[in-house]
């Protein structure tokens, strides 16, 4: 696979990552995390939960760094962040995933009733399909179509750290894509936007892909860093902007060793 030329790219190129000692070990849904990174909050992040945001250098410096790409274009928002991973990693409930820091959830952008950016809010807030949604204090919010993009378009701009996916419901995903054609985002930007921004299948999901199942927040899960390979691993989709090294999979077993294999366990 060949990523794009970075001359073709007209945002940033991505979070500079400091050096660190932190690994990915196995999947995203079946892994752990060793010398991990805490998420800090700032004067544009917040977090929910300290004790679950912990996850891998990369992700940690490429969320502050979305967030500062988000203030330079329109200032005055604030990014939640809600979980993570916990320090070791390993499973962190109600979450499937989450359990090799590269998976993170990450507020929308909204708007209050007076069209300003809400900056303090410590928690998601559930939209309807129209992009409105309200607090129990009676607090209406409104989905902020110019600092989602930017937000998205920050993320899925950069290859220093590449996104696999980044989830929301239909409804949302359809608001980015307008906003990115209303501002003349290039081509290239656009079909990274439409191949891994929105619903995913996930397990356990009653809701289709038409429209998927976060509503609320951004579900992001970034690849294995280079030099967490290959203890590191990911699962498909790989997208072909990504310059991916091609991994082979051990060839499964016939299917009779494997009936050995399961009878030798009922003896013992």
């Amino acid at each position: 696979m060949v990523a794009l030329p970075v001359e073709s790219q007209r945002l940033p190129p991505g979070p500079v990552t400091q050096p660190s000692r932190s690994h990915s070990i196995g999947y995203g849904n079946r892994g752990r995390l060793l010398h991990s990174v805490a998420l800090e909050p700032t004067d544009l992040v917040r977090v929910r939960n300290a004790t679950h945001a912990h996850g891998t250098q990369e992700l940690v410096d490429l969320i502050h760094w979305a967030s500062r790409e988000v203030e330079r274009r329109y200032p005055g928002g604030m990014l939640v962040v809600g979980d993570l991973s916990r320090t070791r990693g390993g499973r962190l409930r109600p979450h499937r995933s989450h359990r090799a820091g590269r998976d993170v959830d990450i507020s929308f952008y909204l708007k209050d009733a007076a069209g300003e950016p809400a900056t303090d809010l410590n928690r998601f807030v559930r939209l309807r399909a129209n992009g409105k949604g309200g607090t129990r204090d009676g607090r209406v919010f409104e989905w902020d179509d110019e600092r989602n993009w930017a937000l998205v378009s920050a993320l899925m701009g950069q290859d220093r750290v590449p996104v696999q996916y980044l989830m929301c419901v239909r409804p949302f995903k359809e608001r980015l894509l307008e906003e990115g054609r209303r501002q003349h985002a290039p081509a290239w930007l656009m079909r990274r936007v439409e191949e891994a921004v929105g619903p995913r299948r996930t397990r356990g999901s009653r809701r289709s892909l038409s429209y998927g199942t976060h509503d609320s927040h951004f579900h992001m899960r970034v690849y294995c860093a280079g030099d967490d390979r290959p203890r590191c691993k990911d699962k498909p989709p790989f997208w072909d902007w990504i310059d991916y090294p091609e991994v082979e999979e051990p060839p499964a077993p016939p299917r009779r060793q494997r009936r050995r294999s399961r009878r030798s366990r009922r003896r013992r």
